[in-house]
């Protein structure tokens, strides 16, 4: 039987993650992952192409996704139909609930259960109402399609979180908690994305502007570092606190042993005129004398430039923590505020959390998550139990990356059907 392959394309704020899910004989495995970050004044198309380019991805079919101010998901009460009625009668509901004119809008609906009928009351369903603003998408297939690919699917963030979760319960019945309502959280640059689920149900979903972008600021104006400094600071004490456990449930056994491969860290892009300054010796030098040492080695020439930080020491982590207390706290306060707000309008209590995204493993922000919600929190890289089929350089990326492969891999998914 011929292996069908899909990639799903996560283009955030600050990184392109993509990964190829291939189906054969009804089993599934990862053939390819690759993530690039977004320079500044660098478009998302030359992004994507690059990083096609670079990996071996055997299909230019993709599924993306789109989140933000434009993007509109509803959770409402309809009378029983059929899909075929449903369909039509979205639409005339859908303009009670959006703040456009609909026929600016895309839009979908999907029924999602039906609901005990009241004494009394006809019997009615549970529908989720999706639309986003017409020109948004457009310019989001536009910058796909002048990368060469070929958008099947354009889907929304927080759905394919969900994805990746069913997935990874496919993958291992334990990997997901069964039966039970859990809070699927993905912490990224800019923003954060919350799914309310039990098993292939979504009950409630919900975006906040809050993020690793406002980690990297408060670490940047604590410790009077440049926006640069504080990034790579940042990100080695998250590589650290995700191969220490870090807290708030636990983190896999490192797959790479060997200290001078860099182990489970992430790896740090920076553009050629900054490359040239780590090749000086006078600029090395200099950063040896510095407080904060980030041991880096250069993977590739003529590609983007990336490289990979060292081990980070208790010293680093504790200084992260300590600078981006308050902006924990507030990312955990508005997240407890969502699962509060679901908990009192459908009188039902999540009893799990799982995080992911990049800015998921910063040094304490599971442990203030867990004391935050009163609930367990669980790290979460839902590709661990997948079957994987890559090469050496592929295999190290998803390693280092773990956390911020959850949409795409969710993305993915959608070869499923």
């Amino acid at each position: 039987m011929a292996t069908r392959h899909l990639v799903g394309l996560d283009i955030g704020s600050k990184f392109v993650k993509a990964v190829q899910l291939s189906e054969s004989s009804g089993k599934f495995k990862i053939t390819e992952f690759g993530i690039a970050e977004i320079p500044p004044q660098v478009s998302v198309a030359d992004v994507v192409g690059e990083l096609f380019s670079r990996k071996k991805f055997k299909t230019k079919r993709v599924v993306t996704s789109v989140s933000g101010r434009f993007v509109f998901v509803r959770y409402i009460s309809m009378p029983v139909m059929t899909d075929e009625e449903l369909v039509n009668a979205a639409k005339y509901e859908l303009g009670k609930y959006i703040p456009v004119e609909v026929d600016e809008v895309l839009h979908d609906s999907q029924k999602l259960e039906e609901m005990p009928p009241q004494e009394g009351q006809e019997p009615e369903m549970r529908v989720l109402l999706v639309a986003a603003k017409r020109t948004f998408i457009d310019e989001h297939v536009a910058a796909v399609e002048t990368a060469g690919l070929q958008p099947a699917i354009v889907d929304v963030d927080s759905f394919a979180l969900g994805n990746a979760y069913e997935l990874s319960g496919m993958a291992k019945a334990e990997a997901v908690a069964q039966g039970r309502l859990v809070a699927l959280v993905d912490i990224g640059a800019s923003k954060t994305n919350i799914n309310i689920m039990s098993d292939s149900v979504s009950y409630f979903t919900r975006e906040f502007y809050k993020g690793g972008d406002d980690l990297t600021d408060a670490v940047s104006k604590k410790l009077s570092l440049e926006a640069r400094e504080a990034e790579n600071l940042k990100r080695t004490a998250q590589a650290g606190a995700w191969t220490s456990g870090g807290g708030g449930g636990e983190a896999p056994p490192p797959e790479d042993p060997d200290p001078s491969s860099g182990g489970s860290m992430p790896i740090v892009m920076v553009e050629a005129e900054d490359a040239d300054k780590l090749k000086s010796e006078t600029w090395a030098k200099k950063r040896d004398r510095t407080t904060t040492k980030v041991p880096m080695v250069m993977l590739e020439k003529g590609d983007t430039k990336r490289f990979r930080p060292g081990a980070a020491s208790s010293e680093d982590m504790d200084r992260v923590a300590d600078a981006t207390g308050g902006v924990i706290e507030d990312i955990c306060h508005d997240i407890n505020i969502s699962i509060d707000y679901f908990e009192n309008q459908y009188d039902k209590k999540v009893e799990e959390v799982f995080i992911t995204g990049g800015a998921s493993n910063t040094p304490g922000l599971a442990e203030t998550l867990e004391r935050t919600v009163q609930k367990p929190v669980n790290r979460w890289n839902p590709a661990q139990h997948l079957e994987l089929e890559l090469d050496r350089d592929s295999l190290q990326e998803l390693q280092d990356f773990p956390a911020q492969a959850a949409i795409a891999l969710g993305l993915a998914s959608r070869i499923l059907g």
